[in-house]
């Protein structure tokens, strides 16, 4: 897994912006947010390895633009 610096705890995220990157084999797959909020807790540190479905964000619900 791979976390962006703009998704670090505390960041303001919009709903539907790519929050992680996860790497399976020959493919990436992105990690979206289903809803904007803010950072409170990442769930998986760098480098983990994450199922599918598996939460790796814990996010405070607010309306986040941009």
């Amino acid at each position: 897994m791979h976390l962006p610096d703009r998704s670090r705890t505390g960041a303001d995220i919009p709903a539907g912006q790519v929050v992680a990157q996860v790497h399976g084999g020959r493919e990436t797959y992105e990690v979206s947010a289903q809803h904007g909020g803010q950072v409170l807790e990442w769930l998986v540190e760098e480098g983990d390895p994450v199922a599918p479905g598996q939460p790796v964000v814990r996010l405070h619900p607010a309306e986040v633009t941009g």
